[in-house]
């Protein structure tokens, strides 16, 4: 009987001291609606939120409030970071990282912070030290995790994990749908789950099925990429068994907006669209500005190099264990005018890189007499300089390039060595092979496609109608000496050895058995010869594949 009484006691103690929300509270006369907050354990803000309140200071007895405890809980995003360290044209580091700071203040307890992928590869100083400054920056921004882009291979995965233990990383790297013989890749952690203001929230990490394609053959020919709909149906219940309250899918997935009609499209849609118990969705790979619902699902994605920051608000109300309002905006970095100043630690950091590659960086290896500007959609000056190299440096009959390899403009002036880096990231070698004229033209069909944009080109010009049926579109080639593409003739052909795999969806290249890639010079330092060489470059501005159907 004594038991039973203590015991008694002790619920009546324990229940005592819990705070007694009642889902309902009627406004008294007299009543402030920040006090009516704090008695329910909440900001006002909050409160008002959730109970559609515009001004706070204007409240009536006699109305009802919802006075569930909700939690606010904020993710704060980037995307396709490529290594954007220093400041100038783009945020740089020190500022995004301020910018962070400063909006994760608003919500000390209740904010995580996110990276959607590509996060190293892209510049000359995160390359040269394979992303070890990005890491230093990571952990001072106060990232939670980040998920695998297609660029994280372009040194082999292990590089990139490796790079972040040496430099002590404070994240998760995380990624569901990478899969090797059937079961996810050893390396590969799948998700996480983080409690924030006593929300347990998890993190699924997801890479974009295009990586088979889009990165180099060598590190990812062993990997599948799994469907993202199918992986993130079943993780969801397991996350919500270990006690998951919000899921939160940290994707590399593309999306699009119109934003006439602020319609979104593209493989995030879709998948968001085929999920269920996520609770928001984070994109990347398309280097775009999104934001808004699909499915009644916040999505987000924050441009590129940093430019702006994400950030989806997620309502949670613990009562109804639901979301009861989801938010989604891009906040502005690079535009941004916030009277803040850049992270002293993180700006001494690149100041330090920068003082320490002067030498290699600052080397002016010649001068470019016109802009130099890429197009993904047709041939270009940039494209036309990046064949011809190729072609001359090997004595080759054709050469192929890819328009996605060419990451920058580079404008009338000076070029220095961190210029040519930039303009050509990837550690790219020229390979030669032999092909027929039918090989030839299957490639300029795949080209005129435009799936994975236009193939560049030097030894040949072509004409095509992008009004006809896809692999049927090319209309005449002409060979530099003014003869006819021969179909049954062979031809000596050069690419770099990212295109001889097959990707980028040109598969007839992968057909054939190329020179040994890693005998040759890097690409990049052709470029930077050839510059030396010819002491100032005149861009070719030639239309070299014309479609007539314009």
């Amino acid at each position: 009987m004594k038991r039973k009484i203590s015991i008694l006691m002790v619920l009546v103690l324990v229940l005592g001291l819990m705070p007694a929300y009642a889902s309902e509270y009627v406004i008294q006369s007299g009543d402030m609606l920040w006090k009516i907050a704090k008695d329910h354990g909440m900001d006002y803000e909050t409160l008002a939120k959730v109970n559609g309140i515009e001004n706070p200071n204007l409240i009536f007895a006699g109305d009802k409030l919802n006075v569930n405890l909700v939690k606010k809980i904020d993710l704060l995003t980037t995307n396709d970071f490529h290594g954007n360290l220093v400041g100038g044209y783009e945020s740089g580091a020190a500022k995004l990282a301020a910018y962070i700071e400063y909006y994760a203040s608003m919500n000390e307890e209740g904010t995580i912070i996110l990276d959607a992928g590509d996060s190293f590869q892209g510049t000359p100083m995160s390359n040269l030290l394979y992303g070890a400054p990005v890491v230093t920056f990571f952990n001072a921004a106060g990232y939670t995790a980040t998920t695998v882009g297609n660029h994280e291979f372009d040194w082999g995965i292990e590089t990139v994990i490796e790079t972040m233990e040496e430099n002590g990383a404070k994240y998760q790297l995380l990624t569901s749908n990478v899969y090797k013989d059937g079961v996810l890749a050893s390396w590969a952690t799948p998700y996480m789950i983080k409690e924030v203001d006593g929300v347990k929230v998890g993190i699924i990490g997801m890479s974009t099925p295009d990586t088979a394609v889009t990165a180099h053959k060598d590190f990812v020919g062993e990997y599948t990429f799994e469907d993202p709909i199918e992986i993130a149906t079943a993780l969801v219940p397991e996350l919500e068994a270990k006690g998951a309250e919000l899921v939160i899918v940290l994707s590399h997935l593309p999306a699009y907006q119109d934003f006439d009609t602020m319609e979104i499209t593209g493989e995030l849609v879709d998948f968001a669209n085929g999920v269920s118990g996520v609770d928001a969705v984070i994109g990347g790979h398309s280097h775009n500005t999104v934001n808004g619902m699909v499915a009644g699902i916040p999505v987000v994605m924050a441009n590129k190099n940093g430019r702006q920051i994400g950030n989806i608000t997620l309502y949670y109300d613990t009562v109804k264990d639901e979301v009861v309002i989801s938010e989604s905006k891009a906040i502005e970095v690079r535009k941004g005018e916030l009277e803040i100043e850049p992270m002293a630690s993180i700006q001494e950091m690149v100041d330090a890189y920068n003082a320490e590659l002067a030498p290699v960086f600052g080397e002016i290896v010649g001068v470019m007499a016109s802009d130099l500007i890429r197009d993904y959609n047709t041939t270009s000056a940039a494209g036309n300089w990046f064949a011809d190299v190729l072609r001359e440096g090997k004595g080759a009959d054709v050469a192929f390039t890819n328009a996605g390899g060419i990451r920058i403009d580079v404008m009338a002036g000076d070029v220095t060595m961190e210029k040519v880096f930039e303009i050509m990231p990837f550690d790219n070698t020229p390979v030669t092979t032999i092909m027929t004229g039918k090989d030839i033209l299957d490639v300029l069909e795949q080209g005129a496609t435009l799936s994975k944009g236009m193939i560049q080109i030097s030894g040949l010009t072509f004409t095509y109608d992008s009004s006809k049926p896809e692999y049927s579109r090319v209309v005449e080639v002409v060979m530099a000496d003014g003869t006819m593409l021969d179909l049954e003739k062979e031809y000596s052909v050069v690419t770099n050895d990212f295109l001889a795999g097959g990707q980028d969806n040109f598969k007839t290249l992968g057909n054939f058995e190329w020179s040994n890639p890693y005998s040759e010079p890097l690409l990049r330092n052709l470029l930077a010869d050839d510059l030396r060489t010819k002491g100032t470059y005149t861009p070719d501005n030639t239309l070299r594949a014309v479609d007539i159907a314009k």
